[in-house]
C-alpha cells in the first residue's frame, strides 16, 4: 500500500509594519524638522547680534586717537595713539593742522603734480585740553579731508587768491562730515607746487604765499 507523501507546511514571513500616523501628523513632519534646524541657528543668530551690539557700542565710546603723520605712513605699523606731533594747539582757538604733501594728476597738462604746504585755523576750540581730545579722536578723519579736497580741487585754487574758494571747501567739508562746526577758517602756509612730466622728476611749478585767512 502507497503511503502518501507529506506535503510541507507552507511559510509566510510576516514583517511588522509600523501603525498608520494622521494625515495631518504625516503633513506636519517636515515643518518640525525645518523648526528643529532653524531654532538653534536663529538663537545663535540672536546671540551674535546682541554681542557685537555690545562690543561696537563700548568701541565707539572710547576715543580713537590717529597716528602720528609725521613719523607714521598708512602703509606702516606699530603707530603710538595720541595727537600727531605736526597738530597743535597754539592759543585762543589757534592751531597748527598738519604738514602736508599731496599728489594728485592734472588731466588737462597731463602731469602729476605735488602740493607741499602746511595748514593752519581757527577753531571752535577755546581750550588746549578739548583740542587735543578732538584731534585724538578725529585728526586722521580731518587729515584725509584735506588731502580729499586739495585732491579735487583745480588747478587754478591751489594758487595765488583762488586758494581761498578751496580753504572755503575744506571748512564745509570738515564742518558738515562731523556735524559740528569745527573749523572757523583755515590758512595755507608754504604752498609749494612741483610738476612731473611724463615720469620725470618733480621739479618746481610755482611758489605761493600764504593767502591769510580764508573765512567759512
Amino acid at each position: 500500500m502507497a503511503s502518501d507523501p507529506r506535503t510541507e507546511p507552507a511559510w509566510e514571513t510576516v514583517v511588522s509594519q509600523p501603525p498608520d500616523l494622521p494625515r495631518w501628523l504625516t503633513r506636519l513632519e517636515p515643518v518640525a524638522i525645518l523648526v528643529a534646524v532653524l531654532v538653534p541657528l536663529a538663537l545663535l543668530a540672536v546671540l551674535g547680534v546682541c554681542a557685537g551690539r555690545q562690543y561696537w557700542r563700548q568701541w565707539l565710546s572710547r576715543p580713537h586717537p590717529s597716528p602720528d603723520a609725521s613719523t607714521c605712513m598708512s602703509s606702516r605699523l606699530g603707530c603710538r595713539p595720541g595727537v600727531p606731533a605736526d597738530m597743535r594747539y597754539e592759543a585762543e582757538g589757534r592751531a597748527h593742522l598738519g604738514e602736508y604733501s599731496v599728489d594728485l594728476y592734472d588731466p588737462a597738462s597731463r602731469t602729476t603734480l605735488r602740493a607741499d604746504f602746511a595748514l593752519s585755523g581757527e577753531t571752535t576750540c577755546a581750550e588746549q585740553s578739548r583740542f587735543e581730545r578732538w584731534i585724538a579722536r578725529h585728526g586722521r578723519f580731518l587729515r584725509e579731508q584735506v588731502m580729499v579736497t586739495v585732491r579735487n580741487g583745480d588747478l587754478k585754487e591751489l594758487s595765488g587768491p583762488k586758494q581761498a574758494v578751496l580753504g572755503r571747501k575744506l571748512v564745509a567739508r570738515v564742518n558738515r562730515s562731523l556735524g559740528e562746526p569745527f573749523l572757523k577758517s583755515v590758512t595755507f602756509k608754504n604752498f609749494v607746487l612741483y610738476e612731473s612730466v611724463r615720469n620725470s622728476d618733480f621739479v618746481l611749478r610755482e611758489e605761493g604765499d600764504d593767502t591769510g585767512s580764508i573765512p567759512q
